[in-house]
C-alpha cells in the first residue's frame, strides 16, 4: 500500500522593517539564494531603507498591512526593527494574527 503526503505549501513572507537589521536578514538569507527559492515577498519599511535590499523588494505602505498581506498572500509576518522604541503598526499586526498571518 502507498500512502501520500500531502506536501505543504512553502511559507509567503513579508519583512516588517527595511533598516540595518533586515538588510543583514537580506545579505544572510536572501541574495545568496536565487529569487525563485526565496520564500521572503518583500520588505515594508519603517525607518529609512537599508542599501542592501532591492529597491524592487522595498514594498510602498499605500494599503494597510491587512491589505498587503492578503494580496501578497502572506502567510507570515516576520518584525525585524533597528530599535526597540521604534514605533511599529501594532493594531495592524495584531489583526494579522487574528486573521491566522
Amino acid at each position: 500500500m502507498k500512502l501520500f503526503r500531502k506536501k505543504s505549501p512553502s511559507p509567503t513572507i513579508l519583512i516588517l522593517g527595511a533598516g540595518k537589521r533586515a538588510g543583514n536578514l537580506y545579505r544572510e538569507k536572501v541574495e545568496p539564494k536565487p529569487r525563485a527559492q526565496s520564500p521572503i515577498l518583500g520588505f515594508v519599511p519603517l525607518e529609512e531603507p537599508d542599501n542592501a535590499i532591492p529597491e524592487n523588494l522595498i514594498l510602498p505602505r499605500k494599503e494597510t498591512l491587512m491589505q498587503l498581506t492578503k494580496r501578497m498572500k502572506v502567510s507570515e509576518i516576520v518584525v525585524v526593527q533597528d530599535h526597540p522604541a521604534q514605533k511599529s503598526p501594532v493594531q495592524q499586526m495584531l489583526n494579522c494574527k487574528l486573521a491566522g498571518i
